[in-house]
C-alpha cells in the first residue's frame, strides 16, 4: 500500500531521531516495502520540514517515493472543492489519494481522518489511518496505488 503523510506529522515523522510510534511506518517505506506518495500542495508542505526534503529526494532515487503531477491534484481538489463532502480543510490530501491510489494516511488531524476513511471519498479500498506502532497491520500492500511503479511527474 502507499502511504501519505499529512504535514501535521511531517516533523515527527521526517525527525531525528523519528517518532518511536511511527518507525514501523518510516522502517517499511525505508526498507522498499511501501512507498510514499506526494504530489501538489501536500509536497510544498513536506518540503517545508527540511529533513523531509532531503528523505524524499533521496526515497525518490530508492524508488521508495512517487510523486504525482501537480496538476491531476489540483485538478481533482478543484472537483473536490465543488462538493460538500469533505468535513476537513483538506481536499488535496484526498485528492491525492484518488489520483494516486494511496490508501494509508498519516496524520494527527481528527476531520481529515473522518474524510479518509470516508466511503463516498475514498473506496476500493477504503482508507486507513496510521498513528501508532500498533497498527503495523495496516503496513500491506493494494492495487489500488501501484506499488512498483514510481513514474509519475511532479
Amino acid at each position: 500500500m502507499c502511504a501519505i503523510v499529512d504535514a501535521s506529522m511531517a516533523s515527527r515523522f521526517f525527525g531525528d531521531p523519528v517518532d518511536e510510534e511511527l518507525k514501523p511506518l518510516w522502517d517499511w517505506i525505508a526498507r522498499g516495502r511501501g512507498v510514499l506518495v506526494a504530489g501538489g500542495r501536500q509536497l510544498d508542505e513536506l518540503y517545508r520540514v527540511g529533513s523531509a526534503a532531503r528523505a524524499l529526494r533521496n526515497w525518490e532515487r530508492a524508488r521508495r517515493a512517487r510523486f504525482v503531477s501537480r496538476d491531476a491534484v489540483e485538478a481533482e481538489t478543484g472537483n473536490l472543492a465543488q462538493t460538500d463532502l469533505c468535513a476537513s480543510n483538506d481536499h488535496h490530501i484526498i485528492a491525492l489519494a484518488r489520483v494516486s491510489g494511496a490508501r494509508l494516511l498519516c496524520s494527527r488531524d481528527q476531520a481529515l481522518h473522518t474524510d479518509f476513511r470516508n466511503r463516498e471519498l475514498i473506496s476500493d479500498p477504503r482508507g486507513a489511518v496510521y498513528q501508532y506502532a500498533t497498527q503495523t497491520h495496516l503496513l500491506q500492500h493494494s492495487r489500488s496505488c501501484g506499488f512498483g511503479s514510481t513514474t509519475a511527474s511532479r
